[in-house]
C-alpha cells in the first residue's frame, strides 16, 4: 500500500483582541461553546445549544519552585483562527478526514491555554512559554463538574498499575464509591439524552489522565496522575512487568517551552458519533518525517488464545517449529498477511535466548514462500533493554513486527517508552501492536507503524472469567473505541449463551458468549489495523462460508458510516474499501430486528450481496448461522433479524 499524502488545504481567519474578563470559543457550527474564566481561580464551562454540560471546572498547573498555572489568572492576549483542511491517514476507518476547527489561544504570563473547538468536541490543553532545560511539574488540577444526576459509564481500578482492561460500571455519578478511579475514556450520559464522553490526546512524555470521585458528595470528576517512578523492579506475570516500588513526589519531569495533553469532551446527542470520530487523531502530533509506505496493516492468526491445540495434524502440537508451519499454511490460506509467535518463542526477559523448539529462521524462510510474515511476541521491560540490536536483527532477518506486551502502566515512564519504541520500530520497518496497555491517545498518527493497541476487555479473557459479556461488547464500540484501535481479537468460533457461573471458562479451547455472526461482526465493528484470527484453523475449516468472510474482509478503510445506534443496545455500521462494502451489525441480548435502505451504494450499479446471519435457532444454539447471496441495487432494502447476543455481516460487491 502507497503511502497517503496530507493534501491540505487551510482557510484562516486569525484575530487578535484585548484583554477580556471571559473569553468564548465557539465551535464552526456554533452550537457548543466552552467558555474560559479568569481570576482567582481559573476554570471553564461547556454548553452545547444553550445547555450547560459543565458547571465551572476548576483547571490548574503546579510547578516546582514556579507559581501555579491558573492561580490569580490574568489573560494578556487572545488570537483565534479557524482552520479546515484535509488529513489522509495511511489507514484507518477512512482515506479522507476533514479537520475543520475553531482554535484560541489564550495568553498568560508565563504560560497559555489553548482551546480547540470542532464540530460536537471541546478540548483544551496547557503550553508552557519559559525555555527552561528541566521543570517539575507536581500536580494538575481537572476539577470536571457534572450534574448530580449524570449517569456514566466508568471503568474502576483503584490503582495506577493495572492491565486497563475492565467492565464499564453504570451508575449515576453520586452512587459510585468516593475516591473510585477510572481510566479514559469514560462516558457521561444526561438525563436530556446528550452524552459527553472524557478522554485525551497526544500524550507525550507524560503520564495518563485518570479520573476519581472526590470525598465530598458532589458529582465531581477530579482528574489524577501518577507520580515518576523512583524504581522499578521485575514482577508480575513471569517477571514481565516492570513493578513500581517507589516514586518521587512529582508527576513529570520535562522542560519549560512544551505543549502539554490535550483534555478532550466529546458532545453528541447522536450515539453514532461516539462510534465513528477522529477527534484523538485529529488532535494528536502530525505524522513523523518519512516513508511509511511500507506498513501494511492485515490479519494475523494468532496462537495463544487457543493454546496452540490443533487437531487433524500429524506431529505434537505446541510451541515448536511444526505447529508454526502449520499456521502459516493457514495464514496463507485464510490470505492473512501475517502469523504471531506469541509468548514462549524465546526466554522472555532475553529476547536473543530461543526456545530451541521453534527454528525463527526456517519459519521465516518458509513464510516467505508463502508470503506469509512473522510478528513476535516479547515484553515491554525485556525489549527496553535490548531495543537497538533486538530491532536491527529484526529487520535484518525479515520480521514483520512486534507484540509488545504487560505495560500495565501509563506514568510517564511508560507513555515516554511508546513513543521511545515507536520512533525506533519506524527506522526498522517493524510494525507494533502495543498490548498490556492504556487507551491510545492518537500516537499512531505520529507513527502509523503503531497497528493496533490492547487497553480493552477482550477475547482473551474468555479463557479465565465471565465478563465478556454481550452488554460490554456492544457498549465498547461507543466509549473505549472512541480514543481509537483496539485489539479486542474476535473470531471465536466455540459459542454460547450461557452466562455468569454458568459460562464455560476453559483455558486451552475458549468459549465466547453470543452468536457466531456476533463474532464476525466485530471484523466490521472493531477498528484495528491489525486483526486477529483468534481460533484454530481446524475450527474455521470447518465452516467454509466463515472462512470466506475472513479472507477478504479488510482491517483498513475508504468510508465508514454508522447507520442505527444506540449504545448498549445495538450498532449497524457499513464501511467501504475498494469497490466493495461490509455491513455488520450487533446488539444486546434482546433480539433486534430492523430493516436496512441501501441508500449509500451508488446510483444505477448492481452489486452482489452476500450475508451472513444468525439462523432460526441461534437462540438456543448461538453456533447456528445461514448464508445467502443475491443482488442489491441503491433503494432497496435489508430485513435484519439478529438474534439475542446475536450479530450480521453483507459484503456487497459491486459488479462490473
Amino acid at each position: 500500500m502507497m503511502q497517503r499524502i496530507v493534501h491540505t488545504k487551510i482557510f484562516m481567519l486569525i484575530a487578535s483582541f484585548a484583554l477580556a474578563q471571559n473569553v468564548t470559543c465557539i465551535s464552526p457550527d456554533g452550537k457548543l461553546k466552552l467558555t474560559v474564566l479568569p481570576g482567582k481561580q481559573l476554570s471553564f464551562t461547556l454548553n452545547y445549544m444553550n445547555k450547560e454540560l459543565l458547571k465551572p471546572s476548576e483547571i490548574a498547573m503546579m510547578l516546582k519552585d514556579q507559581p501555579a498555572w491558573g492561580k490569580n489568572a490574568s489573560i494578556k492576549k487572545v488570537d483565534m483562527k479557524a482552520v479546515k483542511q484535509i488529513l489522509s491517514p495511511v489507514w484507518g476507518k477512512r482515506k479522507q478526514i476533514t479537520d475543520e476547527y475553531k482554535n484560541w489561544l489564550v495568553d498568560f504570563a508565563n504560560y497559555s491555554l489553548e482551546v480547540r473547538m470542532f464540530n460536537n468536541a471541546a478540548a483544551y490543553r496547557w503550553i508552557g512559554k519559559q525555555k527552561l532545560k528541566e521543570v517539575l511539574v507536581l500536580n494538575e488540577m481537572a476539577n470536571y463538574h457534572f450534574e448530580a444526576n449524570d449517569t456514566m459509564y466508568f471503568p474502576t481500578d483503584n490503582t495506577f498499575e493495572n492491565s486497563f482492561e475492565k467492565q464499564y460500571e453504570v451508575k449515576p455519578i453520586l452512587a459510585a464509591k468516593p475516591k473510585d478511579m477510572a481510566f479514559l475514556p469514560i462516558l457521561v450520559k444526561r438525563r436530556d439524552g446528550l452524552h459527553v464522553a472524557v478522554t485525551e490526546a497526544d500524550v507525550l512524555n507524560y503520564p495518563a489522565m485518570h479520573l476519581k470521585l472526590p470525598d465530598s458528595l458532589a458529582p465531581v470528576l477530579q482528574g489524577i496522575w501518577a507520580r515518576v517512578p523512583s524504581q522499578t523492579v521485575a514482577g508480575g506475570h513471569k517477571d514481565y512487568n516492570l513493578q513500581v516500588k517507589g516514586r518521587f513526589d512529582y508527576i513529570a519531569k520535562t522542560i519549560g517551552a512544551r505543549t502539554y495533553p490535550w483534555r478532550l469532551f466529546v458532545v453528541s446527542e447522536d450515539d453514532g458519533l461516539l462510534a465513528n470520530n477522529d477527534f484523538v487523531y485529529q488532535l494528536a502530533e502530525k505524522q513523523s518525517t518519512g516513508d511509511f509506505s511500507w506498513v501494511k496493516p492485515g490479519k494475523v492468526v494468532w496462537d495463544w488464545w487457543a493454546d496452540w491445540a490443533l487437531t487433524g495434524v500429524d506431529f505434537k502440537a505446541g510451541i515448536n517449529t511444526a505447529t508454526y508451519k502449520h499456521y502459516i499454511d493457514f495464514a496463507a490460506e485464510s490470505k492473512s498477511p501475517y502469523i504471531i509467535l506469541d509468548e514462549g518463542w524465546s526466554g522472555g526477559a532475553d529476547l536473543f535466548q530461543m526456545n530451541p523448539e521453534v527454528d525463527v529462521d526456517e519459519l521465516i524462510r518458509y513464510g516467505k514462500s508463502k508470503n506469509v510474515k512473522l510478528i513476535l511476541w516479547c515484553a515491554w521491560g525485556a525489549l527496553l533493554q535490548q531495543m537497538e540490536p533486538f530491532m536491527a536483527q529484526c529487520q535484518q532477518k525479515g520480521i514483520a513486527g512486534l507484540k509488545v506486551d504487560f505495560f500495565d502502566r501509563d506514568d510517564q515512564l511508560a507513555m515516554a517508552a511508546l513513543e521511545d519504541m515507536a520512533e525506533a520500530a519506524a527506522r526498522y520497518q517493524l510494525t507494533l501492536d502495543f498490548h498490556g496497555v492504556s487507551k491510545p491517545t492518537g500516537l499512531h498518527r505520529k507513527f502509523p507503524n503503531i497497528l493496533n493497541y490492547e487497553g480493552v476487555l477482550g477475547n482473551e479473557w474468555n479463557k479465565w472469567s465471565d465478563q465478556v459479556t454481550a452488554a460490554h461488547t456492544i457498549q465498547i464500540p461507543f466509549i473505549r473505541m472512541l480514543a481509537g484501535p483496539m485489539d479486542f481479537t474476535p473470531g471465536g468460533m466455540r459459542n454460547t449463551h450461557l452466562q455468569g457461573k454458568e459460562f464455560p471458562k476453559v483455558y486451552a479451547r475458549p468459549f465466547t458468549q453470543g452468536t457466531r455472526c456476533r463474532q464476525l461482526a466485530m471484523y466490521v465493528l472493531y477498528e484495528g489495523g491489525l486483526q486477529m484470527l483468534s481460533d484454530l484453523p481446524s475450527e474455521y475449516r470447518k465452516e467454509p462460508q466463515i472462512l470466506e468472510f475472513l479472507k477478504f474482509v479488510p482491517v483498513s478503510w475508504d468510508e465508514t458510516k454508522v447507520l442505527q445506534a444506540k449504545i448498549g443496545k445495538h450498532l449497524v455500521m457499513a464501511r467501504k474499501a475498494g469497490n466493495s462494502w461490509y455491513i455488520g451489525a450487533m446488539n444486546d441480548t434482546n433480539r433486534f430486528e430492523t430493516t436496512l435502505k441501501l441508500d449509500f451504494l451508488e446510483n444505477g450499479k448492481k452489486y452482489a450481496a452476500s450475508i451472513w446471519s444468525d439462523g432460526l435457532n441461534a437462540d438456543k444454539t448461538p453456533e447456528d448461522f445461514k448464508f445467502i447471496g443475491k443482488t442489491v441495487v441503491q433503494g432497496d432494502s435489508l430485513n435484519m433479524q439478529l438474534a439475542k447476543a446475536g450479530g450480521l455481516v453483507v459484503k456487497l460487491d459491486l459488479v462490473e
